[in-house]
């Protein structure tokens, strides 16, 4: 009976750990992306 329930709080549990880390890996590499840019044209000159 209680499988369904269990399924969901199992998969809400899994999303709120999933989208923390994805918000930051998201954030990183747009962080290193950038970063990297900078360098490069910084090191051009």
């Amino acid at each position: 009976m209680g499988y369904g329930y269990g399924m969901m709080g199992w998969t809400m549990g899994l999303f709120g750990m999933l989208v923390p880390i994805a918000l930051l890996g998201v954030a990183v590499y747009l962080g290193v992306r950038f970063g990297i840019r900078d360098g490069l044209k910084h090191r051009k000159k």
